[in-house]
């Protein structure tokens, strides 16, 4: 609504928005008293639009931010930690509540198996790190450590996996 220039203060076009508004704002006691302004108020909302990514791309990183791959950790000399990068397509969040997974069959795991992708409207990706270990309950050397990003949206369809091998010393 706008102010027309009428001495009474009310908008002529019946309230259909033109971003400026003075209507309740005085009453028609105080426009006789002078007591309002005439003076056009801007009204302004705004919106955060996000665009999310459905499929989920993950990026294997060593501690030095080196690209990895789905080349083997080796942890026989001692813990190391790989990161997963994981984002939309466009390196942006997954959608809120998409989960970020790791399962393992040697190796130890020493934090926890599961990430989810918070409410966010920064700007970047998710990283899981992944911190291994020697696992001394297992008598085997080798293992395959399994990334899993999967979109809430639709789990069955929506999933991303990346593999890579860990060695230890058992």
């Amino acid at each position: 609504m706008r102010y027309d220039g009428d001495t009474d203060g009310k908008s002529t076009n019946g309230g259909i928005g033109d971003g400026i508004f003075n209507d309740p704002c005085c009453s028609d006691d105080a426009l006789s008293v002078a007591a309002c302004t005439k003076d056009p108020i801007y009204v302004r909302d705004s919106v955060v639009v996000l665009m999310a990514g459905a499929t989920p791309y993950i990026g294997m990183y060593n501690d030095d931010g080196t690209y990895r791959g789905s080349s083997t950790v080796d942890v026989t000399g001692g813990a190391k930690t790989v990161y997963a990068y994981v984002s939309g397509r466009y390196n942006g969040y997954l959608q809120s509540g998409s989960t970020i997974s790791i399962t393992l069959d040697n190796c130890k795991l020493n934090t926890d198996a599961e990430f989810v992708v918070p409410n966010t409207s920064s700007k970047g990706f998710s990283i899981a790190p992944i911190p291994l270990s020697e696992d001394t309950s297992t008598t085997s050397d080798f293992g395959v450590v399994t990334i899993t990003a999967t979109n809430p949206e639709d789990p069955s369809e929506m999933v991303t996996q990346r593999t890579f091998g860990c060695l230890d010393n058992d």
